[in-house]
């Protein structure tokens, strides 16, 4: 399913999670919360599929930005 990106806004703007928001746990071995991962993920997937892939690699690039 497309993602609705909200007037005025981009596609990051619908990615529910980002992998800045996925917890790392120093205390074990930097180990990181399997459910943040894979909703961060996930959000990514919404990239592909209708867009171009000169169209994806922009939005890529956006996103490593904000990182």
């Amino acid at each position: 399913m497309a993602a609705v990106i909200p007037p005025g806004g981009t596609l990051l703007d619908t990615f529910k999670k980002s992998f800045v928001d996925v917890p790392v746990d120093a205390e074990k071995d930097n180990a990181i919360s399997t459910t943040e991962f894979l909703e961060a993920a996930e959000s990514l997937t919404t990239m592909f599929g209708t867009n171009s892939p000169l169209q994806c690699l922009s939005m890529f690039m956006m996103l490593i930005a904000r990182l």
